[in-house]
């Protein structure tokens, strides 16, 4: 890839390859799905993003669980010098990590169940393990401004919106993503359950906000701010290259996303 290939983009970097968690339907970003415990280094890191220094909007962490990865504090004390960092994150590590990390870092919290039994039936963890989830989500409230979160519209047995929604809204965010999952050959799966949620757009079409990216729809209500994204392989590639972004994988290459037809989020 050029460096006039890159004009001010988010690059989402895949800090490792690995995750605490084992749910199904996994959209781990790292595709290799190596067996082995692989984390990008800062050195990689570094070089990858060195020439566009002066190109960088947004830089988005991502893995497997970042969190995991050992040299996260290094990582991302480098990163928030250069440019607004986010993380996305299952929640598990959060409070050991929140206020280790820098302050300016946000944090967006992938939600995979409103109780025990739909986080059980998702991630194949524990009772247990959703208690300590929802245990990590109290720092959401201390400042809800650093905090989103992410709903990935589900199969039906384990999808309802209603439930999804208050759980969220009752842990503190003020921001919460409804995410679309693409299957292998670009078809939009559990397509019915997306529905109910564009049905409820449609219902609250007067508390929607004014937005130019036409791959998210966005409503304000009662000031929680929420949002349907849909996938960027789903429109025009001049859309896909106004509005897509770019990886830096855990060798240090980058690739830019609509060349993927098999990504899942």
């Amino acid at each position: 890839m050029k460096e006039s290939d890159i004009k001010n983009y988010t690059f989402r970097i895949i800090l490792n390859n690995y995750c605490n968690y084992k749910c199904n339907l996994c959209f781990n970003e790292w595709q290799g799905h190596d067996a082995r415990h692989n984390n990008i280094s800062l050195d990689s890191l570094k070089s990858a993003l060195e020439p566009y220094i002066n190109e960088i909007d947004y830089l988005k962490l991502t893995g497997g669980e970042p969190l995991l990865n050992p040299n996260i504090k290094t990582i991302t004390d480098y990163l928030t010098s250069l440019s607004l960092v986010s993380i996305t994150t299952n929640g598990s590590l959060l409070k050991k990590w929140y206020n280790k990390l820098s302050d300016k870092i946000l944090y967006t919290i992938s939600i995979y169940g409103y109780d025990s039994n739909s986080f059980i039936s998702y991630t194949n963890k524990t009772a247990d393990d959703f208690v300590n989830f929802q245990n990590q989500l109290s720092v959401v409230k201390m400042e809800p401004e650093r905090f989103s979160a992410n709903v990935l519209i589900q199969p039906n047995n384990n999808w309802n919106f209603e439930k999804f929604l208050n759980f969220c809204i009752e842990k503190g965010f003020k921001k919460i993503r409804f995410i679309t999952l693409i299957s292998n050959n670009n078809n939009l799966v559990f397509s019915d359950n997306r529905k109910e949620v564009e049905s409820f757009f449609e219902t609250n079409s007067k508390y929607a906000v004014p937005n130019i990216n036409p791959t998210v729809r966005k409503l304000s209500i009662k000031n929680v701010s929420l949002e349907l994204v849909t996938q960027y392989s789903e429109f025009s590639s001049e859309v896909n290259s106004n509005y897509g972004f770019y990886w830096v994988n855990i060798d240090g290459s980058i690739r830019k996303a609509p060349q993927f037809d098999n990504i899942l989020f």
